[in-house]
Order: C-alpha cells, then structure tokens, then sequence
C-alpha cells in the first residue's frame, strides 16, 4: 500500500477488543514517545465513542422491537372499519406516546 511506517493501537473498552486504530506514514516516521502517548490516549477516547454508539444502536434496536410487539393488527369487525395511527413521543427512538 506504500506505507513506509504503520502504527496499530487496539480499540478496548471493558475487558473486549472492537477494533484496531491504524496511523500510516507514507515516509518514514520515528514515533516519539509523546505523539505515542497523544494517539494512544486518542485511540481510547475512539473506542469509548464506538462503545457509545454501539450502546445506544442495541437501545434503539430493543425499542423497536418492543414497540412492535407492543402495537398489534386491529381486530376485524363486520360492517365497520377501523384504523389507527401511532404517534410517538420522540422521532428518533419510536417510544411512547399515543
């Protein structure tokens, strides 16, 4: 790929392995131990963010899947129609409301 000096620092958070950061040099590139302490500082505030993210997607995922379980078909009745319409209470997370 032409990268003359590569430098890989795992993405942890609790115990778990999300990823790994990668920083790539095309020239050659003497790590000093400062700019190693700033990326690997950098890389756990990386992976706390991913950590976030990840969280709040699960979040939203049991949301909507409790809220399909919770909202059922209307029933069917002769000679009459019935229909609905659910508003939520917040647009991006589809919980409560009437």
């Amino acid at each position: 790929m032409g990268f003359s000096t590569v430098l890989c620092l795992p993405l942890w958070v609790s115990r778990t392995l999300l990823g790994v950061l990668t920083i790539c040099w095309t020239e050659p590139h003497e790590v000093s131990i400062t700019e190693r302490a700033t990326l690997t500082a950098t890389s756990r505030y990386i992976a706390q963010a991913v950590e976030r993210a990840l969280y709040l997607d699960e979040r939203i995922s049991v949301a909507w899947q409790l809220q399909e379980a919770i909202l059922t078909d209307l029933p069917l009745a002769d000679h009459v129609e019935i229909s609905a319409l659910y508003q939520p209470s917040a647009n991006d997370s589809m919980i409560g409301g009437d």
